[in-house]
């Protein structure tokens, strides 16, 4: 392992701790597209529309491939429906029967090269969208993220990034702060008045976000 990954699991470690200490459950889960930024010391959710991208991006070359694709794609999307019925309403029986269909049809030889690849990526990431059936709070996807990032991916596709990395962690602090603002029903102009003032009338947002987690989880851990 070489010091950099070292200090990236350091890192993990800490921040893991440091949420541990402030309440947070050990069962702690992170939820993303599966971007190579997410291997981490936490257990990881994969977003099942992500997964299914490449099923749709393939170009198959004649009827049989056609064919071949359009089948494991229904497929795909049965699987989809089974885990959402599961999630809300979990017996071991149901978990069982998914797993297995899982297994058969992702393990379905075709005579079609990328398409199999394909089933062989999603047979590598099966433990991360089978999680959700041992944690049925779970998401099935992250478009509400996707949805939250979107302004920020726009902004720097128009503007070509901050020139210097203080302008970088200022545009994404307060991108950040506009974003859960609106998410919490929370004037961005006046929490910046507020807080500049010192008036301090309005919630700390983490406080908010706990409240919300709170609501949303019952007893349940919380996913991120």
């Amino acid at each position: 392992m070489s010091s950099k990954e070292q200090r990236c699991y350091a890192t993990e470690a800490v921040l893991k701790g440091g949420l541990l200490s402030h309440g947070f459950p050990k069962t702690m889960i992170i939820h993303s597209d599966g971007a190579r930024q997410f291997d981490t010391a936490f257990a990881h959710s994969l977003c099942w529309l992500h997964a299914g991208r490449p099923l749709a991006k393939l170009i198959p070359g004649n009827k049989l491939e056609r064919a071949a694709r359009d089948w494991i794609e229904k497929q795909y999307w049965l699987l989809y429906d089974d885990v959402e019925a599961y999630s809300q309403s979990p017996t071991e029986e149901k978990k069982h029967q998914i797993k297995q269909n899982f297994d058969h049809w992702v393990t379905t030889q075709v005579d079609y090269q990328e398409l199999q690849a394909a089933l062989g990526q999603l047979q590598r990431a099966r433990e991360e969208l089978l999680l959700i059936l041992d944690h049925p709070w779970l998401l099935l996807h992250n478009n509400l993220s996707e949805r939250q990032i979107r302004e920020y991916v726009k902004r720097r596709k128009i503007s070509g990034g901050t020139r210097r990395t203080l302008g970088q962690m200022c545009r994404d602090t307060f991108t950040s702060l506009k974003k859960t603002c609106g998410l919490h029903g929370v004037s961005f102009s006046w929490y910046l008045r507020d807080r500049i003032l010192g008036i301090g009338k309005i919630p700390r947002l983490s406080e908010l976000i706990r409240e919300k987690a709170a609501q949303l989880l019952g007893n349940f851990a919380y996913g991120f």
